[in-house]
Formats: structure tokens, C-alpha cells, sequence
């Protein structure tokens, strides 16, 4: 754990912030299991996925001050120095419901919506109150990930489209031009 405090402290640039949040949300969160999390990652060749919730960054949704890590999928690591990986392997390690079993056996905080991707989900997300939306894994035959995609909800997407607009002294036409161009159809 102070390892990793200590190259913290060497990335003090802006660009870096948004890593360094990750790292020190990662380690105060899950210290009694930060070995452990290294080991699997490094034994398995993968790294963990999650999404970042930091009080600072939310603009548009209220997470009543939490900070959290919510893990969705477990990659394989494609690049090993130089050398590039089999492009033939699937870009996930498992299928998302076994990585969720998986984070549940690290003890990981998990995306609380999962299962399979259907209408009555997706009306389900896109109408959720106080959400940005959901991770959506789209599988092939084999039980693959061919891509994940981030499901907005739709209030998300109209409050971000108008205070993005706003920014710029938009126009109604481009404010309704940035809606249509953020929500995926």
C-alpha cells in the first residue's frame, strides 16, 4: 500500500489526475486486498474494469457524496512491452456474469445492474432517476463480449446535452442537435 501512495506522488501533473484518483480510491477502499487483486491480475494476465464515482467529477448526478469503484469486466492484458498479443483473443477474460461472480469473490463493489440486455432493461435504465445509465455487454454465440457500451438514461442525456451547450451559448437548434448526437439509438 505505501508503494503505491509513493508513485502516486510522483504523477502530480493534471493529465495524471484522473488515474491517480483511480489509484488512491483503489487503495484506500481495498487495502486489506490490494495484494490479492494484484496477484489475480497479474497471474491471469487481465486487468479489472470498474467505473469511477468521485464527488468532484459528478455534475449531473447525485451520489450523496459516495466515492466508489464499481467493477463490470475483467480484460485481458494486450500488450506486454513491445510485444502485442494474440489479436484473435477475445478483448474480455470471461463473460460479465462471471466476472461478477468473480468480483464478488474479491470482495469488489459491482455495476448494480446486470443480466440480460433486453427491451424491459433498456427502458429500465433509460428511465432510472439520479443515473447515468448502464454497462451493456453485447455477446456473440460463443458467450463472447464483442463490445461494451454505455447505456445513457435519458434525463442524463438531456441535462448533459443543455449544460454542455449552455457552456458555449448555444442555440436551442444546438442544444437539440448535441441531445440527438449523445443518446444512443
Amino acid at each position: 500500500e505505501e508503494c503505491i501512495l509513493e508513485d502516486i506522488r510522483l504523477y502530480t501533473e493534471t493529465r495524471y489526475s484522473a488515474a491517480t484518483n483511480i489509484a488512491m480510491l483503489l487503495t484506500t477502499s481495498y487495502s486489506d486486498r490490494i495484494a490479492n487483486l494484484a496477484n489475480f491480475c497479474i497471474s491471469t494476465g487481465t486487468t479489472l474494469c470498474c467505473e469511477a464515482i468521485f464527488r468532484d467529477d459528478q455534475h449531473l448526478v447525485d451520489y450523496c457524496g459516495e466515492e466508489s469503484l464499481k467493477f463490470f469486466a475483467i480484460t485481458h492484458v494486450r500488450y506486454r512491452g513491445n510485444e502485442v498479443a494474440d489479436i484473435h483473443v477475445p478483448l474480455t477474460w470471461c463473460n460479465p456474469l462471471q466476472a461478477i461472480e468473480i468480483f464478488k469473490q474479491l470482495r469488489l463493489d459491482t455495476v448494480t445492474e446486470y443480466g440480460e440486455f433486453d427491451e424491459a432493461m433498456s427502458m429500465k435504465i433509460r428511465q432510472d432517476m439520479n443515473s447515468e445509465g448502464g454497462v451493456v455487454s453485447c455477446l456473440d454465440a460463443q458467450g463472447n463480449v464483442v463490445y461494451v457500451y454505455k447505456h445513457k438514461n435519458d434525463t442524463y442525456v438531456f441535462l448533459r446535452a443543455v449544460r454542455e451547450q449552455m457552456r458555449h451559448n448555444a442555440s436551442n437548434d444546438m442544444i437539440k442537435k448535441r441531445i440527438d448526437s449523445l443518446h444512443f439509438q
